[in-house]
């Protein structure tokens, strides 16, 4: 049976296959099914036309071998337990038994992500290889504010402030697609937000990028056919610009997270480790009513001096 037959109607509320796994005490939240199905999605794009009973389990490993750093350890294990259900799901769909691969487990102790040295910047962020504006200053705002991507491609005009020179880091996309309110480690009761200053060419460039497409508040502002970016979209994006850019990558894994741990590498050149934490948020209060004047106030006096550290970053 091919793939794309099989897997129709899995890990869909009410049918079959997820009213089976919940009589055997399965709890499926629909996060959980918009994961799973997510990542079918991509196993049907790619395997679809395979027959599941002689699908190699070799050719499944290659490929994601061939994946090297575009996805994590993590994410190719998720992709595999999505294909072992498969194997379930063919046993009931055929009646006849069939043999589930043993799979690899993807190890997660794989190394860091490299940083760009200050030529690599510049040849990545150079603006004559790039074809789409939205595109470059994705990357140009993670790389400036010390972003995750979640955090970048889930931002909305109004979470820029022009008068204080800062961005207000208040949440990012997860997997699913939807957006949060808050940032990692933080919860819809104990909110957890950052607020960053934005260099002098990074802001000039925002707001020419506003006034060419007239955003609302609630816009997101790097979106395709409507919606934010995707990560895949991202992923293969960065690999293709690293090319055009002619940046040597052999031998290490610069991946867009690279530009986060750039960020924070040479910020701690010019002010202290707790003013850099505070930055790309691995430390910071959690906060209810965040949009406050007071609060705001406070956290732009306890970043004091990192918008002339961030004016360097590309020096």
């Amino acid at each position: 049976m091919k793939i794309k037959e099989l897997s129709q109607t899995m890990f869909v509320r009410g049918e079959d296959q997820v009213s089976r796994l919940e009589m055997l005490g399965k709890n499926l939240s629909d996060k959980t099914l918009s994961q799973k199905r997510r990542l079918l999605d991509l196993i049907v794009g790619r395997f679809g036309e395979e027959d599941l009973e002689s699908l190699p389990s070799a050719k499944i490993i290659k490929y994601l071998f061939s994946l090297d750093v575009a996805r994590s350890s993590s994410w190719k294990n998720h992709y595999l337990q999505v294909f072992k259900e498969l194997y379930g799901e063919y046993v009931w769909k055929t009646g006849l038994e069939i043999v589930v691969p043993t799979f690899p487990r993807f190890s997660n102790s794989s190394k860091k992500a490299d940083v760009f040295s200050t030529d690599e910047l510049n040849q990545f962020f150079n603006c004559a290889i790039w074809d789409d504006e939205a595109e470059f200053l994705l990357f140009y705002v993670t790389v400036n504010c010390g972003l995750r991507m979640g955090e970048a491609r889930g931002l909305k005009a109004k979470q820029f402030n022009f008068k204080k020179h800062i961005l207000i880091v208040d949440g990012f996309i997860r997997f699913d697609g939807s957006r949060t309110n808050f940032n990692k480690s933080g919860s819809i009761r104990e909110k957890k937000i950052r607020v960053v200053f934005l260099p002098t060419e990074l802001e000039r460039k925002i707001k020419s990028y506003f006034r060419r497409n007239d955003f609302s508040g609630e816009d997101f502002i790097f979106k395709r056919n409507g919606k934010p970016f995707r990560a895949e979209f991202c992923d293969r994006l960065f690999k293709r610009m690293l090319e055009k850019s002619s940046i040597e990558n052999r031998g290490r894994k610069l991946t867009p997270h690279s530009l986060r741990y750039t960020y924070v590498t040479r910020m701690r050149r010019y002010i202290n480790g707790e003013v850099v934490r505070l930055l790309v948020g691995h430390t910071s209060q959690e906060m209810t009513d965040y949009y406050t004047k007071p609060l705001i106030e406070d956290m732009i006096k306890q970043i004091a001096g990192s918008r002339e550290a961030a004016e360097k970053l590309f020096s």
